[in-house]
């Protein structure tokens, strides 16, 4: 029996209780639960006051008005985040500063001031580069694990995921201690991907897509002979389906009484942006199934992109994968010891209700597997 055992699932050793001469306990925690663990690499030291032992922001990609705080007293020196980044757009009380007037430190973290700012000040910065360089998603993802020192995820995925999409990537601020697990949540919803632990103890990632519109082979081909018990389908009302989707997130934003009046200088189109939660918006204009008609007048989905193609495009697949009614499926299947799929990957299903007589392409959600007896059970969604 011990031959034939095979690697079903990783964890890490929490602690070892000694029972007795002959016997001892292990007590393990899951390999992932690092991610609870903050990302903010310091907190400021007590000679800055107004600062002491507060988290140093975290800046990851390009990210809007993010806010400079003053490190001396007459804040000619303002910390901005907890690693390099590069300021193409600094602001002070919303107008913006010229260049010359400013100048970033040579550690990266700081803005120096010419003379002493009449505050606030904001800033675009960007980790990744100059010209508001937005992080891909294999970027934003190294940034974030390489602060958690965390190495079992899958680059790979990423990369795979920045090669579909094309996107020019995202940018994300914690301006207070956050968790990698947190910031990892607030990222991946951007593109539309959700992650998983696989047997290997590896963290992986998968994009939701129109199962129909997958090319590649079927993970598994199943119909109801196949089923230890009913096939139970549950519509997908889709609750926070909209049209709209709004981009480059202000860090900071900014209340009317912290804008200079002098309307030429700051035009009430840019107090609009600077005072919002985003910068703007766009529009998915495909057609959607009736089921779906609230998407139409619903508040925007606020994502971390930098540039409106991005959103574009990202906002117009979703609502194209909604232009037909979405139903998720819970199959049970026994004593199937090669069946053994992964979230995001797609396979068949047939039966003799839902619409099914003919198979449907369907997208694995969620897999509930136990290696012993074989059985399992797979929520789809198609």
């Amino acid at each position: 029996m011990l031959a034939d055992a095979t690697d079903v699932f990783r964890f890490t050793v929490d602690r070892i209780e000694i029972n007795d001469d002959g016997s001892k306990t292990l007590h393990f925690r899951d390999a992932h639960d690092d991610l609870d663990a903050t990302i903010n690499r310091g907190v400021f030291l007590p000679n800055i006051p107004t600062l002491a032992w507060k988290p140093q922001p975290a800046v990851i990609g390009a990210v809007a008005s993010v806010p400079a705080m003053g490190a001396n007293s007459d804040a000619t020196a303002m910390f901005v985040a907890d690693g390099p980044i590069y300021a193409d757009a600094v602001m002070d009380r919303a107008d913006l500063m010229e260049l010359g007037t400013f100048t970033v430190s040579p550690d990266g973290q700081q803005l120096l001031m010419k003379s002493p700012p009449v505050t606030p000040v904001v800033a675009d910065v960007s980790s990744v580069g100059p010209g508001q360089q937005p992080a891909k998603l294999r970027q934003a993802m190294a940034d974030l694990m390489g602060r958690l020192g965390k190495a079992a995820w899958s680059a790979a995925d990423c990369s795979a995921i920045d090669a579909a999409t094309g996107y020019a990537g995202i940018g994300y601020y914690a301006g207070n201690a956050v968790t990698g697990r947190d910031a990892m949540n607030a990222m991946l919803p951007s593109y539309g991907v959700g992650c998983y632990q696989d047997p290997n103890g590896v963290l992986r990632f998968a994009r939701v897509v129109a199962p129909e519109t997958f090319d590649g082979p079927s993970a598994f081909n199943l119909s109801g002979d196949d089923l230890a018990e009913d096939l139970l389908a549950v519509p997908d009302d889709a609750p926070n389906l909209t049209r709209r989707m709004a981009y480059r997130p202000n860090a900071q934003a900014l209340a009317a009484s912290d804008m200079v009046t002098d309307v030429v200088d700051v035009p009430q189109a840019r107090r609009d942006e600077l005072s919002g939660l985003f910068r703007a918006q766009v529009y998915g204009g495909a057609p959607l199934h009736p089921h779906y008609r609230r998407a139409d007048s619903a508040d925007p989905v606020i994502s971390l992109f930098w540039d409106a193609g991005d959103a574009q495009a990202e906002i117009e697949r979703v609502v194209s994968i909604y232009r037909m009614q979405r139903f998720f499926y819970r199959v049970s299947v026994r004593g199937d010891q090669d069946l053994a799929p992964q979230p995001g990957q797609v396979g068949r299903l047939s039966y003799n209700r839902y619409d099914l007589h003919d198979g449907k392409p369907v997208l694995v959600r969620r897999v509930e597997r136990n290696p012993a007896t074989g059985d399992v059970v797979l929520t789809v969604w198609g």
